[in-house]
Protein backbone atom coordinates (compact mmCIF):
# COMPACT_ATOMS: atom_id res chain seq x y z
CA UNK A 1 0.00 0.00 0.00
CA UNK A 2 2.81 2.45 0.89
CA UNK A 3 4.48 1.73 -2.45
CA UNK A 4 1.22 2.51 -4.30
CA UNK A 5 0.77 5.83 -2.45
CA UNK A 6 4.38 6.78 -3.16
CA UNK A 7 3.96 6.01 -6.87
CA UNK A 8 0.78 8.13 -7.02
CA UNK A 9 2.55 11.07 -5.33
CA UNK A 10 5.49 10.91 -7.73
CA UNK A 11 3.10 10.75 -10.70
CA UNK A 12 1.20 13.86 -9.47
CA UNK A 13 4.40 15.85 -9.02
CA UNK A 14 5.44 14.91 -12.56
CA UNK A 15 2.05 16.03 -13.95
CA UNK A 16 2.17 19.40 -12.21
CA UNK A 17 5.72 19.99 -13.41
CA UNK A 18 4.78 19.12 -16.98
CA UNK A 19 1.78 21.42 -16.93
CA UNK A 20 3.87 24.25 -15.53
CA UNK A 21 6.52 23.79 -18.21
CA UNK A 22 3.91 24.04 -20.96
CA UNK A 23 2.09 27.11 -19.63
CA UNK A 24 2.12 29.76 -22.43
CA UNK A 25 3.06 33.39 -22.03
CA UNK A 26 0.12 35.26 -20.64
CA UNK A 27 -2.10 36.48 -23.49
CA UNK A 28 -4.80 39.05 -24.02
CA UNK A 29 -8.46 38.10 -24.09
CA UNK A 30 -10.34 40.14 -26.67
CA UNK A 31 -13.96 40.45 -27.67
CA UNK A 32 -15.89 42.55 -30.13
CA UNK A 33 -15.38 41.64 -33.78
CA UNK A 34 -15.45 37.92 -33.00
CA UNK A 35 -18.30 35.51 -32.40
CA UNK A 36 -16.40 33.83 -29.60
CA UNK A 37 -13.71 34.98 -27.24
CA UNK A 38 -10.14 34.32 -28.32
CA UNK A 39 -6.80 34.72 -26.68
CA UNK A 40 -4.09 36.56 -28.62
CA UNK A 41 -0.50 36.47 -27.45
CA UNK A 42 1.33 39.81 -27.13
CA UNK A 43 3.28 40.65 -30.27
CA UNK A 44 7.00 41.51 -30.08
CA UNK A 45 8.02 44.92 -28.85
CA UNK A 46 10.43 47.37 -30.39
CA UNK A 47 13.32 49.07 -28.64
CA UNK A 48 14.12 52.78 -28.48
CA UNK A 49 17.60 54.24 -28.83
CA UNK A 50 18.10 54.01 -25.09
CA UNK A 51 16.74 50.51 -24.77
CA UNK A 52 13.27 51.23 -23.38
CA UNK A 53 10.59 48.88 -24.65
CA UNK A 54 7.31 50.00 -26.18
CA UNK A 55 4.46 47.60 -26.88
CA UNK A 56 3.16 47.17 -30.40
CA UNK A 57 -0.61 46.96 -30.90
CA UNK A 58 -2.17 43.54 -30.54
CA UNK A 59 -2.81 41.93 -33.92
CA UNK A 60 -4.92 38.92 -34.82
CA UNK A 61 -3.60 36.09 -36.96
CA UNK A 62 -5.21 37.76 -40.00
CA UNK A 63 -3.42 41.04 -39.36
CA UNK A 64 -6.39 42.95 -37.95
CA UNK A 65 -5.41 45.55 -35.39
CA UNK A 66 -7.23 44.84 -32.16
CA UNK A 67 -5.98 47.71 -30.04
CA UNK A 68 -4.21 50.98 -30.70
CA UNK A 69 -1.00 51.72 -28.75
CA UNK A 70 -0.97 54.52 -26.23
CA UNK A 71 2.56 55.84 -26.64
CA UNK A 72 2.40 59.35 -25.26
CA UNK A 73 6.10 59.84 -24.68
CA UNK A 74 9.48 59.53 -26.36
CA UNK A 75 12.72 58.21 -24.96
CA UNK A 76 15.71 60.34 -25.97
CA UNK A 77 19.36 60.37 -25.00
CA UNK A 78 19.79 64.13 -24.75
CA UNK A 79 16.61 65.22 -22.97
CA UNK A 80 16.49 67.57 -20.02
CA UNK A 81 15.18 66.25 -16.74
CA UNK A 82 12.92 69.17 -15.89
CA UNK A 83 10.51 71.64 -17.43
CA UNK A 84 12.57 74.07 -19.50
CA UNK A 85 11.07 77.35 -20.67
CA UNK A 86 12.39 78.66 -23.97
CA UNK A 87 9.50 81.01 -24.70
CA UNK A 88 10.82 84.21 -23.06
CA UNK A 89 8.34 87.03 -22.47
CA UNK A 90 6.47 89.64 -24.48
CA UNK A 91 9.41 92.02 -24.13
CA UNK A 92 12.26 89.50 -24.19
CA UNK A 93 11.66 86.71 -26.70
CA UNK A 94 13.23 83.40 -25.82
CA UNK A 95 14.67 80.78 -28.11
CA UNK A 96 11.25 79.23 -28.66
CA UNK A 97 9.47 76.31 -27.05
CA UNK A 98 8.88 74.67 -23.73
CA UNK A 99 9.46 71.01 -23.02
CA UNK A 100 7.97 69.08 -20.13
CA UNK A 101 10.13 66.09 -19.29
CA UNK A 102 10.42 63.58 -16.52
CA UNK A 103 13.11 61.03 -15.79
CA UNK A 104 12.58 57.51 -14.63
CA UNK A 105 15.67 55.53 -15.44
CA UNK A 106 15.82 57.23 -18.85
CA UNK A 107 14.84 60.64 -20.22
CA UNK A 108 11.22 60.83 -21.29
CA UNK A 109 9.60 63.65 -23.29
CA UNK A 110 5.82 63.78 -22.94
CA UNK A 111 5.01 67.01 -24.79
CA UNK A 112 6.48 70.12 -26.37
CA UNK A 113 5.18 73.69 -26.33
CA UNK A 114 5.76 76.22 -29.10
CA UNK A 115 6.40 79.97 -28.89
CA UNK A 116 2.65 80.70 -28.77
CA UNK A 117 2.08 78.32 -25.86
CA UNK A 118 0.44 75.59 -27.94
CA UNK A 119 1.09 72.17 -26.40
CA UNK A 120 1.68 69.14 -28.63
CA UNK A 121 1.71 65.49 -27.55
CA UNK A 122 4.50 63.35 -28.95
CA UNK A 123 4.78 59.84 -30.33
CA UNK A 124 7.78 57.56 -30.75
CA UNK A 125 7.85 55.43 -33.91
CA UNK A 126 10.95 53.32 -34.19
CA UNK A 127 13.84 55.53 -33.08
CA UNK A 128 12.13 58.77 -34.17
CA UNK A 129 10.20 61.13 -31.90
CA UNK A 130 7.47 63.09 -33.74
CA UNK A 131 4.92 65.72 -32.83
CA UNK A 132 1.57 63.94 -32.83
CA UNK A 133 -0.29 67.01 -34.11
CA UNK A 134 0.18 69.51 -36.93
CA UNK A 135 2.08 72.67 -36.08
CA UNK A 136 -0.10 75.71 -35.33
CA UNK A 137 2.34 78.40 -34.27
CA UNK A 138 2.13 82.00 -35.47
CA UNK A 139 5.71 82.82 -34.37
CA UNK A 140 9.18 81.49 -34.91
CA UNK A 141 11.24 80.36 -31.94
CA UNK A 142 12.91 83.78 -31.81
CA UNK A 143 9.55 85.55 -31.45
CA UNK A 144 9.25 86.79 -35.04
CA UNK A 145 5.65 86.61 -36.24
CA UNK A 146 4.49 84.73 -39.34
CA UNK A 147 1.98 86.67 -41.44
CA UNK A 148 -1.43 85.27 -42.30
CA UNK A 149 -1.49 84.96 -46.08
CA UNK A 150 -4.21 85.42 -48.65
CA UNK A 151 -2.10 84.56 -51.70
CA UNK A 152 0.75 82.25 -52.61
CA UNK A 153 4.38 83.34 -52.42
CA UNK A 154 7.87 81.90 -52.60
CA UNK A 155 9.53 85.01 -51.17
CA UNK A 156 7.30 85.96 -48.21
CA UNK A 157 6.66 83.61 -45.27
CA UNK A 158 2.93 82.94 -44.91
CA UNK A 159 0.59 80.76 -42.89
CA UNK A 160 -2.96 79.89 -43.96
CA UNK A 161 -6.18 78.61 -42.37
CA UNK A 162 -7.02 75.04 -43.42
CA UNK A 163 -10.00 75.12 -45.75
CA UNK A 164 -10.02 78.91 -45.24
CA UNK A 165 -11.50 78.69 -41.74
CA UNK A 166 -9.86 79.81 -38.50
CA UNK A 167 -12.00 77.26 -36.62
CA UNK A 168 -9.96 74.46 -38.22
CA UNK A 169 -6.63 75.56 -36.74
CA UNK A 170 -7.06 73.96 -33.31
CA UNK A 171 -7.48 70.52 -34.91
CA UNK A 172 -5.62 70.73 -38.20
CA UNK A 173 -2.94 73.33 -37.47
CA UNK A 174 -1.93 75.96 -40.03
CA UNK A 175 -0.66 75.54 -43.55
CA UNK A 176 2.72 77.15 -44.22
CA UNK A 177 4.53 77.87 -47.46
CA UNK A 178 8.08 76.54 -47.76
CA UNK A 179 9.55 79.99 -47.10
CA UNK A 180 7.82 80.05 -43.72
CA UNK A 181 8.83 76.48 -42.90
CA UNK A 182 12.53 77.00 -43.57
CA UNK A 183 12.97 80.50 -42.06
CA UNK A 184 15.78 81.27 -44.53
CA UNK A 185 17.59 77.98 -43.86
CA UNK A 186 19.17 76.12 -46.76
CA UNK A 187 17.69 72.89 -48.07
CA UNK A 188 18.85 69.72 -46.32
CA UNK A 189 18.76 66.15 -47.59
CA UNK A 190 20.61 64.56 -44.66
CA UNK A 191 19.19 62.65 -41.70
CA UNK A 192 18.66 64.45 -39.37
CA UNK A 193 18.06 67.58 -41.41
CA UNK A 194 19.56 70.04 -38.92
CA UNK A 195 16.96 72.63 -39.99
CA UNK A 196 15.12 74.12 -37.02
CA UNK A 197 13.16 76.44 -39.27
CA UNK A 198 9.66 76.96 -37.92
CA UNK A 199 10.01 74.33 -35.18
CA UNK A 200 10.60 74.89 -31.44
CA UNK A 201 14.10 74.66 -30.01
CA UNK A 202 15.22 71.05 -29.78
CA UNK A 203 13.06 70.11 -32.76
CA UNK A 204 13.52 70.38 -36.51
CA UNK A 205 11.84 70.14 -39.90
CA UNK A 206 12.22 66.56 -41.19
CA UNK A 207 14.20 66.00 -44.37
CA UNK A 208 12.89 63.74 -47.12
CA UNK A 209 15.32 61.12 -45.77
CA UNK A 210 13.63 61.29 -42.36
CA UNK A 211 10.18 60.81 -43.89
CA UNK A 212 11.63 57.84 -45.76
CA UNK A 213 13.01 56.44 -42.50
CA UNK A 214 9.53 56.67 -41.00
CA UNK A 215 7.77 54.89 -43.85
CA UNK A 216 10.50 52.28 -44.18
CA UNK A 217 10.23 51.45 -40.48
CA UNK A 218 6.44 51.24 -40.52
CA UNK A 219 6.54 49.12 -43.67
CA UNK A 220 8.98 46.71 -42.04
CA UNK A 221 6.63 45.97 -39.13
CA UNK A 222 3.97 43.40 -40.01
CA UNK A 223 1.57 44.70 -37.38
CA UNK A 224 1.36 48.02 -39.27
CA UNK A 225 0.72 46.45 -42.67
CA UNK A 226 -2.67 45.99 -44.26
CA UNK A 227 -3.15 42.64 -46.00
CA UNK A 228 0.41 41.73 -45.04
CA UNK A 229 1.94 44.15 -47.54
CA UNK A 230 4.79 46.49 -46.61
CA UNK A 231 3.37 48.82 -49.26
CA UNK A 232 0.00 49.21 -47.52
CA UNK A 233 0.86 51.34 -44.48
CA UNK A 234 -1.16 54.54 -44.92
CA UNK A 235 -3.88 53.41 -42.52
CA UNK A 236 -1.30 52.86 -39.78
CA UNK A 237 -0.24 56.53 -39.99
CA UNK A 238 -3.63 58.16 -40.62
CA UNK A 239 -6.00 59.46 -37.94
CA UNK A 240 -9.26 57.68 -37.24
CA UNK A 241 -11.41 60.74 -37.96
CA UNK A 242 -11.93 63.38 -40.65
CA UNK A 243 -11.35 61.23 -43.73
CA UNK A 244 -13.76 60.91 -46.63
CA UNK A 245 -15.09 57.42 -47.20
CA UNK A 246 -13.50 54.93 -49.58
CA UNK A 247 -14.46 51.44 -50.71
CA UNK A 248 -10.90 50.56 -51.71
CA UNK A 249 -9.39 47.75 -49.66
CA UNK A 250 -6.76 49.03 -47.21
CA UNK A 251 -7.40 52.67 -48.19
CA UNK A 252 -7.27 55.27 -45.42
CA UNK A 253 -10.97 56.09 -45.87
CA UNK A 254 -12.06 52.44 -45.67
CA UNK A 255 -13.19 51.75 -42.11
CA UNK A 256 -11.06 54.59 -40.66
CA UNK A 257 -11.82 53.47 -37.13
CA UNK A 258 -9.06 50.87 -37.62
CA UNK A 259 -6.49 53.53 -38.63
CA UNK A 260 -3.61 54.95 -36.61
CA UNK A 261 -1.89 51.84 -35.29
CA UNK A 262 1.35 53.86 -35.03
CA UNK A 263 -0.25 56.81 -33.21
CA UNK A 264 1.07 59.30 -35.80
CA UNK A 265 -2.47 60.65 -36.36
CA UNK A 266 -2.13 62.23 -39.82
CA UNK A 267 -5.17 64.45 -40.48
CA UNK A 268 -6.67 65.29 -43.89
CA UNK A 269 -6.20 69.06 -43.69
CA UNK A 270 -5.80 69.35 -47.46
CA UNK A 271 -3.67 72.08 -49.02
CA UNK A 272 -3.59 75.71 -50.19
CA UNK A 273 -2.34 76.53 -53.69
CA UNK A 274 -4.11 79.85 -54.37
CA UNK A 275 -7.35 78.07 -53.49
CA UNK A 276 -8.19 75.46 -50.90
CA UNK A 277 -8.60 71.81 -51.81
CA UNK A 278 -8.58 68.23 -50.51
CA UNK A 279 -9.97 69.01 -47.04
CA UNK A 280 -11.04 65.56 -45.81
CA UNK A 281 -9.26 63.95 -48.76
CA UNK A 282 -5.54 64.32 -48.18
CA UNK A 283 -2.71 65.10 -45.77
CA UNK A 284 0.30 66.98 -47.16
CA UNK A 285 3.47 67.49 -45.12
CA UNK A 286 6.54 69.56 -45.99
CA UNK A 287 10.09 68.29 -45.86
CA UNK A 288 13.27 70.38 -45.53
CA UNK A 289 14.56 68.99 -48.84
CA UNK A 290 14.18 70.97 -52.03
CA UNK A 291 13.99 69.49 -55.52
CA UNK A 292 14.94 72.66 -57.33
CA UNK A 293 14.47 76.41 -57.02
CA UNK A 294 10.68 76.19 -57.19
CA UNK A 295 9.78 72.80 -55.66
CA UNK A 296 10.43 70.78 -52.50
CA UNK A 297 9.71 67.21 -51.43
CA UNK A 298 6.59 66.43 -49.43
CA UNK A 299 4.85 63.44 -47.87
CA UNK A 300 1.25 62.62 -48.86
CA UNK A 301 -1.58 60.40 -47.62
CA UNK A 302 -4.89 60.22 -49.50
CA UNK A 303 -8.30 58.94 -48.43
CA UNK A 304 -8.54 56.59 -51.42
CA UNK A 305 -5.00 55.20 -51.21
CA UNK A 306 -3.35 52.45 -49.20
CA UNK A 307 0.19 53.78 -49.56
CA UNK A 308 2.20 56.82 -48.46
CA UNK A 309 3.80 58.75 -51.28
CA UNK A 310 6.72 61.12 -51.43
CA UNK A 311 5.72 63.88 -53.78
CA UNK A 312 6.79 67.33 -54.83
CA UNK A 313 5.09 70.63 -54.23
CA UNK A 314 5.58 74.18 -55.33
CA UNK A 315 7.32 76.13 -52.59
CA UNK A 316 4.46 78.63 -52.84
CA UNK A 317 1.89 76.04 -51.67
CA UNK A 318 0.61 75.76 -48.13
CA UNK A 319 1.13 72.34 -46.52
CA UNK A 320 0.99 71.03 -42.96
CA UNK A 321 4.13 70.69 -40.81
CA UNK A 322 5.21 68.01 -38.36
CA UNK A 323 8.37 68.62 -36.35
CA UNK A 324 10.71 65.85 -35.25
CA UNK A 325 12.95 65.79 -32.15
CA UNK A 326 16.66 66.50 -32.56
Amino acid sequence: MKKIILLIAVFCVFCVGALHAQTPVKGLTVTGAYDTMKTVEPTPRFVSKTGELYKHPMVSVTGQVLTTPDRTSCTVTNAHTSTTDYTGSSTTPGTGGLETETESGSNIITQVTDQDGNVYPVVQIGSQCWMKENLRTTHYANGTSIALGSSTSTTTAYRYYPNNSSSNVSTYGYFYNWKAVMQNSSSSSVNPSGVQGICPTGWHVPSDAEWTQLTNYVGSQTQYQCDNSSYNIAKALASTTGWDSSSETCAVGNNPGTNNATGFSALPAGTYYGGFRDFGDGAYFWSATEINGSKAYSCYLGYNYDYVSGGDGSKSYGFSVRCIRD
